[in-house]
C-alpha cells in the first residue's frame, strides 16, 4: 500500500544530517492514532509555541549551518495541512518553467523532479546560442523568509493582506504554523525538515512567475532552490533582467547575493576539473598480487593527494565527499587497508562533511573480515570531540558519538567530562545511549544535564532531550512528566520514541543481504540445512560477525524464508482456483486451437515480463553503496554504484 504524503514528510523528512540512531519512523507509524486536534488539545494547546532543537553542520570549511527539528506536534499538523492540499501546491508549482528543485510525490516517496546533473545539459544546451550567462543567488535564502510572504506567494500579496485574519487560508495556516514552530518568529524558515524545501520552492515559483511576466517572454535558464542561471544574446538585457530580479526579490523582502550574482561572457567552465579527474581515475592493475597491492598502494596515494591539492586550489565545496563517494567502488586489498584507514581518517580530518562516509566505510570492512584498527579511531574520535565541542560544532561530535555507539569504543576522562558540561538535545542523548552501555568514563556527573531540564519544559530547545529521559528513566525523569501534557500522554502511550540505540544502517543491510543471498540459495536447493546455508554464504562473500549476531541473522534468514514460503503456497493456490476456472471455462464454450495458441502466447510474453520485474526488482534491493559492496565477493575490485545522482 502507497503511503500517504503526510507519512513521508513524517518519516523521511523530519530527521536530517543525523546518525542512524535517531528515527522518526515509529512516529510516522503511529500518526494517524495521535490526535492534534483544538478539541482534545484545545485551542491554546495547539496554537503555543515551541522552539527548535537546533544543530550545526560544516557548509565550508570557514562556514556553518544550523538546522533545526521542529516541535513534533507542529510539524504532525503542518504534514496533514500540505498533505491535504498537495493538489494546490503542485498547481501553484507549475507557474514555474525553469525549477529544477519543485518536488513530485511518487506513490511512496517526495522527491525532487530533476536531479542536478540536469543544469548542466541545460547550460550545454543555452550556450550554443546565448553569449552572457546571469547567475544569482539569494541571501541567506532559508533565514530570510518572511512567513508573511507565504501567503504573498500562493495568493498574491493583494488578496493575502485582504484575509490576513482568514485562519481557512491556506497561506495562513502555512504561516502560523511556521511561526508557532519556531518561537513566534516571522523572520526565516527551519532549515532541515522538508516541509521547508516544500515552502520555500512556492516563493521560489512565484518569483520564477514574476520574472518571466516582467521580461515578457520565457527567458531560458533554471532554478535550483536559491541558484539561478539565466542566458542572454545581449549585455544590456542581461543588466535589465538582474534590476528587474532584485526588484521582485525586494517585494518578497529579500536580497541577492553580491558575491555570488555576476554576469559572465562565455567561455567558462561547463563543470568543475576535479570532477572529471575523480570520475574517470582508474586504479592499475596487475594479475601478479604483490605487483597488484605495490600498485593500489601508489595510486591511493595519488588519489589522495589529487583531493588534498583540488581543496587548496578552489573553494568549491564537496570536493572530499565527492571523492570518497567514487572511491568506494573501488575493493581495497586487505594488506593496504592500513594505509586506507589512515587516509580516510585524515581526509574527515581536514574535511569533517566527510566523517559520516568514512564511518561508513570503515564499518562496511569491518563486516568484510577486515581489521579495523581500533586504538587509531579511538585517538581520532577523541581529537574530534576535543577540537569541536569548545567551537560548539554538533555535527561532527554526534557522528562520532555513534561511531563509539557502534564499535563499543569507550571514552576517556577529560572527553567525557567535556561531554556531560555540552548542552544540545542530540548529543546529550548519544552520550546518554554510551552512558547506559559503561562507555563514559566512571567519573561521569551528568549534574548539568539535570539542571538545563529541570523545569520540565516540553516545547523548548531540549524538548526531545527530556522526552527521552522521560521515556527511558534517565537523569531521574518519569513517565508523569509527559502525562500531564495532553499532547505528549498520546506519544508515550503509543510507546514512542525517536531513537533506535543499537540500530546501525550498515548492520541492517548486513542482515538484508544475507537474507537475501540465503533465500536465493535455499530456492535452488530447498532440501539443504538453513543454517549450512547461511555458513556457506557467510564463507563465499567473506563475512566477518560474531556470534551473536551470526545468531540473531540466522532467526532472520528462518523467519524471511518462511514468510517467502507462506507468500509462495498463496500465490500457488490462486493459481490453481485459476486453471479450474479456465478449465470450466473451456467445458462451457470450447476455444479454437488457434485462439488458445494466442493465449499461450500472451502467457508466455506476461511470464517473461514478470521474470523482468523480478529482476529489476532485485536490482532496486541494492540501492546503497553498503549494500553492493557487502553483497560482492572480495576477489571483485570495482563495484559499479552510481555516484553522480548523489553528488
Amino acid at each position: 500500500m502507497n503511503k500517504n504524503i503526510s507519512n513521508i514528510i513524517i518519516e523521511n523528512g523530519f530527521f536530517r544530517d543525523l546518525p542512524s540512531e535517531f528515527t522518526s519512523k515509529v512516529l510516522a507509524s503511529v500518526m494517524d492514532s495521535i490526535d492534534v486536534s483544538a478539541s482534545k488539545l484545545s485551542k491554546k494547546g495547539v496554537n503555543r509555541w515551541s522552539k527548535l532543537v537546533q544543530y550545526s553542520i560544516p557548509k565550508t570549511n570557514e562556514f556553518r549551518r544550523t538546522l533545526g527539528i521542529p516541535h513534533p506536534l507542529h510539524y504532525l499538523i503542518l504534514s496533514k495541512i500540505l498533505d491535504d492540499n498537495w493538489d494546490e501546491l503542485e498547481r501553484h508549482y507549475n507557474k514555474s518553467k525553469v525549477a529544477l528543485s519543485r518536488l513530485e510525490y511518487s506513490g511512496d516517496k517526495i522527491t525532487q523532479k530533476y536531479s542536478m546533473n540536469t543544469k548542466q545539459k541545460i547550460r550545454i544546451e543555452n550556450l550554443a546560442y546565448n553569449k552572457y550567462v546571469l547567475s544569482l543567488d539569494i541571501n541567506r535564502y532559508y533565514p530570510s523568509i518572511y512567513t508573511h510572504t507565504i501567503p504573498w506567494a500562493l495568493h498574491t500579496k493583494l488578496v493575502a493582506k485582504e484575509r490576513s485574519k482568514d485562519n481557512d487560508l491556506l497561506g495562513n495556516k502555512i504561516d502560523t504554523l511556521i511561526r508557532n514552530m519556531q518561537d513566534g518568529q516571522t523572520m526565516g524558515i527551519p532549515i532541515g525538515p522538508i516541509t521547508s524545501v516544500i515552502i520555500q520552492e512556492l516563493i521560489g515559483s512565484s518569483i520564477d512567475e514574476e520574472f518571466q511576466i516582467q521580461m515578457g517572454k520565457d527567458v531560458p535558464g533554471f532554478r535550483y532552490t536559491d541558484d539561478m542561471e539565466y542566458y542572454f544574446n545581449d549585455i544590456d538585457e542581461a543588466n535589465m533582467a538582474l534590476s528587474i530580479f532584485i526588484k521582485i526579490l525586494k517585494n518578497y523582502n529579500l536580497d541577492v547575493n553580491v558575491e555570488k550574482t555576476k554576469i559572465r561572457k562565455i567561455p567558462m567552465e561547463i563543470e568543475p576539473s576535479w570532477i572529471y579527474y575523480f570520475k574517470t581515475f582508474k586504479f592499475r592493475n596487475s594479475k601478479n598480487k604483490e605487483q597488484q597491492e605495490a600498485l593500489e598502494k601508489v595510486d591511493l596515494i595519488e588519489y589522495f593527494n589529487q583531493i588534498y591539492k583540488y581543496q587548496l586550489e578552489t573553494s568549491d565545496k564537496g570536493i572530499g565527499k565527492y571523492a570518497l563517494k567514487v572511491l568506494r567502488n573501488r575493493i581495497f586489498s586487505k594488506n593496504n587497508w592500513l594505509l586506507v584507514q589512515s587516509l580516510l581518517l585524515q581526509t574527515a580530518l581536514v574535511d569533517s562533511s566527510t566523517i559520516p562516509i568514512v564511518l561508513e566505510i570503515i564499518e562496511s570492512y569491518k563486516y568484510k573480515g577486515y581489521e579495523i584498527n581500533l586504538d587509531r579511531l579511538s585517538v581520532f574520535i577523541h581529537s574530534i570531540i576535543r577540537e569541536h565541542i569548545n567551537l560548539n560544532n554538533d555535527y561532527e561530535i554526534m557522528w562520532v558519538l555513534s561511531f563509539s555507539n557502534k564499535l563499543e569504543m569507550c571514552l576517556d576522562q577529560e572527553v567525557t567530562t567535556m561531554l556531560t558540561n555540552y548542552e544540545n538535545a542530540l548529543v546529550n542523548i548519544l552520550v546518554m545511549i554510551l552512558n547506559d552501555k559503561n562507555l563514559l568514563h566512571e567519573s561521569v556527573d551528568f549534574s548539568y544535564y539535570k539542571n538545563f531540564i529541570a523545569n520540565n519544559d516540553l516545547y523548548d530547545e531540549n524538548w526531545i532531550f527530556l522526552y527521552e529521559c522521560c521515556r527511558n528513566n534517565w537523569l531521574e525523569k518519569e513517565p508523569s512528566i509527559l502525562n500531564n501534557d495532553k499532547f505528549f500522554d498520546q506519544l508515550i502511550k503509543n510507546d514512542l520514541s525517536f531513537i533506535i540505540p543499537d540500530y546501525s544502517s550498515v548492520k541492517e543491510e548486513v542482515k538484508d543481504v544475507l537474507c537475501s543471498l540465503c533465500n536465493k540459495k535455499y530456492k535452488e536447493q530447498p532440501e539443504r540445512d538453513l543454517e549450512k546455508i547461511l555458513d556457506d554464504v557467510i564463507d563465499e562473500y567473506q563475512f566477518s560477525l560474531d556470534d551473536d549476531y551470526k545468531e540473531s541473522i540466522f532467526k532472520n534468514v528462518q523467519q524471511a524464508i518462511g514468510q517467502a514460503e507462506t507468500e509462495e503456497d498463496y500465490e500457488e493456490v490462486e493459481e490453481e482456483d485459476y486453471e479450474e476456472e479456465e478449465d470450466y471455462e473451456e467445458e462451457e464454450d470450447y476455444e479454437e486451437e488457434e485462439d488458445y495458441e494466442e493465449e499461450e502466447d500472451y502467457e508466455e510474453e506476461e511470464d517473461y515480463e514478470e521474470e523482468d520485474y523480478e529482476e529489476e526488482e532485485t536490482n532496486d534491493n541494492l540501492n546503497s553503496w553498503s549494500k553492493l559492496f557487502l553483497s560482492s565477493r572480495l576477489e571483485n575490485k570495482h563495484i559499479n554504484f552510481s555516484f553522480d545522482d548523489e553528488y
